[in-house]
This record gives structure tokens, sequence and C-alpha cells, in this order.
């Protein structure tokens, strides 16, 4: 049996005008009872198609009965459901009041939903809550997403640097078809230098003159492009645009660490350092004002780069010195990340321990979601993906990041004006 965390409990209210509770409350309550005695008359059949998808016959649960309906809403797709809690430790399943499958899963009781009056229901995250601001997810142990090893438009094994998503679909999940796309309307045609290397003040190079590395830069630049897709947007239209450039050239030779990487010494890791002649001349103005308060407030360092704290600081000075007042949250689940980019926001995803990016800051542009649909089951279950869009500061250009393949510890940094 899979151990719960309980986290918060909540009990959410929903208010209707008067004259239209009642039409929906009718109409409500008939698909409700329809599905709940739909789901009664086929609990043999729903546990005989729910074993049949597991390996292990130590796995097989046995529906007794549910124990517990509830009305639960589908976050993704706007949409009513229904809540089947299965007696004692057999499991639940969540479907539409249509009666399609969003997930069922055995050997698991989900004390933390007990008497909830709305269930909430996000694809992405699995059970939420509201908090009063946004949605928070549930904690508890889940199942560790499957590895990724480098399928077709991929640049290597991974949950990422996936370069032609429609050959990776193609290759990984042949089932699925796209069904909706969302793209913020940051366009990196905009913008040639999305790379770490292209944006360094300074550059690594091996001993043959070759170059080989940039900064630790990678936070600076997601911070960098969520600002700038900001101010395109006009959502905070002072801030520099990327054809105001600056020369850095004095700057940079004021900087702490001028004298050991702008000089090209020999440094401790047996490689040269030396300032990146094609970007500092024609720096970003917003990136140089970025990289300018990482060095005042933070000692930034070539090779150390930022913590997420310091990044916030940063991007909020640099905020404040256009004359803008602008608050960055963190949060863990993804669907607070989609809503963001619905509403036409970037959003800074911090990752830890992933296996295409080790520890590394994103900046995410939009997603693709995809579904099938499997229909041989009593209840027809929708199966749905989604592949956030991002620079992802190692590769030119845009790539995308499969969300279903992910075992990185993830915070969403999402920017409010």
């Amino acid at each position: 049996m899979k151990k719960l965390f309980i986290t918060t409990f909540l009990v959410i209210t929903i208010a209707f005008s008067s004259l239209f509770i009642v039409k929906a409350d009718d109409i409500l309550t008939n698909k409700f009872e329809y599905a709940k005695q739909f789901i009664n008359d086929n609990l043999q059949n729903i546990e005989n198609d729910y074993n049949n998808t597991l390996s292990s016959r130590e796995e097989y649960i046995t529906i007794d009965g549910v124990e517990q309906y509830s009305l639960a809403y589908i976050l993704d797709d706007d949409c009513y459901a229904i809540y089947a809690d299965f007696k004692g430790d057999a499991g639940y399943l969540i479907a539409s009041l249509d009666l399609i499958l969003y997930k069922i899963d055995g050997n698991v009781d989900l004390d933390y939903l007990k008497d909830v009056e709305l269930v909430l229901y996000s694809i992405m995250d699995g059970f939420v809550y509201y908090d009063g601001f946004n949605y928070q997810s549930y904690r508890y142990e889940e199942e560790e997403a499957s590895t990724a090893y480098g399928y077709n438009g991929q640049v290597a094994d991974g949950e990422g640097e996936i370069y032609d998503v429609d050959s990776y679909m193609k290759d990984r999940y042949p089932e699925y078809e796209l069904y909706s796309k969302q793209r913020f309307i940051y366009n990196h045609a905009y913008i040639t230098l999305t790379t770490q290397l292209q944006t360094s003040f300074y550059i690594k190079y091996s001993g043959s003159g070759t170059s080989v590395g940039s900064e630790n830069n990678c936070a600076l630049l997601a911070a960098f492009i969520a600002l700038d897709s900001m101010q395109r947007a006009n959502y905070l239209p002072n801030l520099p645009s990327t054809n105001e450039r600056i020369d850095a050239t004095d700057y940079i030779k004021t900087d702490y660490f001028y004298d050991i990487y702008g000089v090209g010494r020999l440094c401790d890791d047996g490689y040269y350092w030396t300032v990146n002649n094609n970007f500092v001349p024609v720096s970003f103005e917003l990136y140089y004002r970025l990289r300018y308060m990482a060095t005042y407030y933070h000692m930034y360092s070539p090779t150390d780069g930022l913590t997420q704290d310091q990044l916030i600081h940063i991007m909020q000075k640099t905020a404040t010195y256009y004359g803008y007042n602008i608050s960055i949250r963190g949060y863990t689940n993804k669907i607070t990340a989609k809503s963001n980019l619905d509403g036409g926001l970037a959003t800074i995803m911090l990752l830890a321990n992933s296996d295409s990016y080790g520890n590394h800051a994103i900046c995410l542009i939009g997603y693709n979601r995809y579904t099938y649909l499997d229909t041989s089951t009593t209840l027809n279950t929708q199966n749905t993906i989604y592949l956030f869009q991002m620079i992802d500061g190692w590769n030119p250009g845009v790539t995308f990041y499969d969300t279903n393949a992910s075992n990185a510890d993830i915070i969403y940094l999402c920017i409010e004006k």
C-alpha cells in the first residue's frame, strides 16, 4: 500500500445565482446519478480492465463496492466528474460525467479526499486543492515516470532536448495525436541569441583555443527570456527591448572576476577563460541589467551561478529599476505553470536531478497537449501527455520537455505584475 502524507484539508464551496442553481443542479445531479449507477453496475468489469493492465498478480485488486462517491472537477478540461473511492484499500477512479475514465489506481486509500465536497483533479498533477490563491498538490508517494532513452527528434537520453517534437511523438507515443497547442506570443525568431554560450560575458577555451564552455548563466538567460517576453506582450512595456543594446566592455573590466576570467589566464580547471567579444560590446540592455544586479547583490560568479532566491531577487530589482513592482512565486505543480502560460506569461522552470539537464534553469514559453482515447475498456480511457515548449539555453531556438518522462524535482517560478 502506498504511503500517504496529508498536508492540508480544504472545504470548497461554490456559489451560483439562485436562478441558475436549480437548473444546473438538476442536470448535474441527473448526470452524476447516472454515472454512479453505471459504475455500480460495472464494478466487476472495471476490476477486470484494471487487473489486465498489471504485470503481476500480486498487484491485482478486488473491488467489493464503493464506500464514497464525490462530485469532482477536471481542471484541465473544465468539466465535472465523479470520484469513486473503492471499499478498503482497493483504490479509486475518477471519470467525467460522460463516463470517460481519467485515472484509476489500485491498492491505495486517499484519506485526504474523505468528505471533500468537490474533488479537484489535474491531469498534470493529480488531486489538488485550492489554497485561496492557487492550486496546490496533495503530497503522497507517486510512481516514478518511465525513463526516457534517446528517441527520434531528441539530442540525447532523458526527458528534454527534444528538437523535433513530431518525430519524438511518433517514436515514443505512436498512439497519441496532437490535441491542442498553447504558444506564448513570444517568438524565438525575434531573438537569435538563445544559448548560454552566446550570452556569456566570459567563455571557456581549451589549450588549443577551441571554445568549450559558457558561464553557468542558465538562470540569467531564463530570467532574460521571461522578462523579455513580458515586454513583448506589453505586460511590462517599459523594459528595454532586444533592439536596445549596450556596450559592456568598460563594465566587464570592473567586474570582480575580470582578472581571473577576462584576461586569458589558465584557471584551476585547466582551461582558459576570456571575454566573449561577440556579445559583450552588443549586449542586450535587459540582460546586462540582470547580470549587473547579480554581481552587485550576490557576487555572481561565472562558474557558480545563482540560487532560486537570488534569481527572484535580481529579477525584482531589475523590474524595479525600470519602474515596476513584480511578485514572483514558486510552485511545484504543473497546472499552475500551464495556467500561467494560458494567461500569456512565460514561466521559469528550475530543475534538480533531471536526466537531461541535471540542475538547470529553463524558460517555458508554451506547451503541446497530446491525447488518445482507449475504447477497449468498460469506461473509455482518456490518456493525456503534455510537452512544455521552452528555450533551454543549451540548444539554439525552441525545444520541448516531456513532463510524462520526468523524475526531476521541479519548481515553477511564475511572474505576476
